[in-house]
């Protein structure tokens, strides 16, 4: 579609009419001259009329070659799509360098973004079919044919800003939506019954527990109502166990510890199960840990004595309160959970909170909400590489099972996840894409590759986990809820879409 300069300033700009019959570019060629003040005012234009149209605009104004008589023109040239600005030029009265003479700006639209917004955004729809008019459609040869985006940037960490006045604001607004939605769900239980937190000293159970705690403080609750339960296993580390006591004891939370090594022993021996193929009858939990010490590490590899584990702590939580559940989006997504274990609780603050913003969240916390020892706590939990905890530790009770030795790294399912769900991109799309991410490391093809074709495999393969999963807040523009934005059957054909990105090798 085309608009003339001032047709964007209009109350009802030409393009809005434009889209409902089908634009999905507007180009407008301005005379907008410069004054102060102006530019930005005409910067939020480009940027809001994209967004309300869900197209691309591209805006050239005249330049500084014009007649200066009475007025300067800055030659002032912008690309926006759906309200993000993606390229802008210098203009009159932003360069103090050299002279502004020819201005231009360059960039790649993606269509298919835009197309699924469209598809997905029901009122938009609604809107367009209201307002629908007769517009002349003129054929045009595009110039170029081989755009691959190279022209934009993409975010390694989609979910985390890149700038730090963003990422600071982006992470309070998270706290605020997480305390406000736990405070209303505690407003409607009884005034005696206790908030229960398994803490495990890992991302998610800390950044629940702090959730909590600012929920309590801001609503003037006593801390003691939360009550904070670390229940070591046969997986927890020293380095772990420690965090979690440490955070219990310092944000002044009730607490316990229940160990339940024995407890899940007795399980094994119940239900006649051989935790790697050992013999256990009759053994001592001393004589047990003992021949799991022995364990090489080709045979450490055992679901049914991780989901024990997992479900004999649901059991002990759900026996003591209302349990605030820890899992985060990017777990839902790869459905790294036990179903009917951690899966489970009565609300989940953390459940559209991906894997790579928790961690941003903790540090922010850590650096603006707490001091010492809490806020070395955090660091420290921040910086504790990723694991569920579930297989035997070393004999030295160090870390034996890291989460992305097993699927991945969470950067590149983040990645890939915000841009299947956002945007509706195809898995070969997402390769491509991913090519060209600034990630934190660097990742061969083959890497982003195989770790894309298992995001994908466990996504379809663990929707059963995510059309139960509890109710929580959705912070963010992608969420699983089987309520609200995501409705998938259980039993989806994953084939076609592992084939899309073989098809790329």
């Amino acid at each position: 579609g085309i608009e003339l300069c001032e047709d964007l300033w209009m109350p009802i700009p030409p393009s809005s009419r434009q889209v409902a019959a089908g634009a999905n570019l507007i180009l407008n060629l301005s005379a907008s001259n410069e004054l102060v003040g102006k530019a930005d005012w005409r910067k939020t234009l480009v940027r809001s009329q994209s967004g309300r149209c869900l197209a691309a605009y591209a805006y050239a104004s005249a330049g500084p070659s014009e007649s200066t008589t009475d007025l300067v023109f800055g030659g002032h040239c912008m690309i926006a799509e759906n309200g993000a600005l993606l390229a802008e030029s210098m203009r009159v009265g932003n360069s103090n360098q050299q002279p502004v003479l020819d201005t231009w700006a360059t960039a790649d639209i993606d269509l298919q973004r835009l197309a699924h917004d469209r598809r997905m955004t029901v009122s938009w729809q609604m809107a367009t079919g209201r307002t629908q008019a007769n517009f002349r459609h003129i054929h045009v040869q595009p110039l170029a044919t081989n755009c691959d985006g190279t022209l934009r940037h993409f975010s390694g960490l989609p979910f985390v800003p890149n700038q730090p006045e963003e990422l600071h604001q982006r992470c309070a607004e998270i706290l605020g939506i997480q305390t406000a939605a736990l405070a209303k769900r505690i407003s409607r239980l009884p005034a005696d019954m206790r908030l229960t937190i398994g803490v495990s000293g890992g991302l998610d159970s800390t950044l629940a527990l702090l959730v909590a705690v600012k929920t309590c403080q801001q609503n003037n609750w006593p801390l003691q109502r939360i009550l904070g339960i670390t229940m070591p296993g046969f997986g927890t580390t020293d380095r772990t166990l420690a965090a979690a006591r440490t955070l219990i004891r310092e944000l002044k939370t009730d607490s316990q510890e229940i160990d339940i090594r024995q407890l899940c022993l007795d399980t094994y021996q119940g239900i006649e199960h051989r935790p790697f193929g050992l013999a256990i009858d009759g053994l001592s939990l001393a004589q047990f840990e003992k021949q799991l010490d022995s364990l090489t590490d080709e045979s450490r590899n055992d679901l049914v004595f991780e989901n024990v584990q997992a479900r004999i702590r649901t059991l002990l939580l759900m026996s003591r309160g209302f349990v605030l559940g820890t899992g985060d989006l990017s777990e839902q997504a790869l459905g790294w959970s036990t179903y009917n274990g951690d899966h489970m609780s009565m609300y989940n603050v953390n459940t559209s909170v991906p894997k790579t913003l928790v961690r941003f969240l903790i540090e922010y916390l850590a650096e603006h909400h707490f001091t010492s020892p809490v806020k070395e706590c955090l660091m420290d939990v921040a910086a504790t590489p990723i694991s569920p905890e579930l297989l035997p530790t070393s004999p030295s009770r160090q870390i034996v099972q890291k989460t992305e030795d097993s699927v991945g790294a969470y950067e590149l399912h983040d990645f890939f996840l915000y841009h299947w769900l956002r945007f509706g991109a195809s898995p070969a799309k997402i390769l491509h894409l991913a090519k060209y991410a600034e990630f934190q490391k660097k990742y061969q093809v083959d890497e982003i590759r195989r770790t894309l074709a298992i995001f994908i495999k466990r996504f379809f393969g663990n929707q059963f986990k995510r059309s139960c999963v509890p109710d929580g807040p959705k912070v963010g523009s992608v969420s699983l809820s089987p309520r609200g934005d995501w409705r998938m059957p259980s039993d989806a054909e994953v084939t076609t879409w592992i084939q899309d990105i073989e098809g790329d090798k």
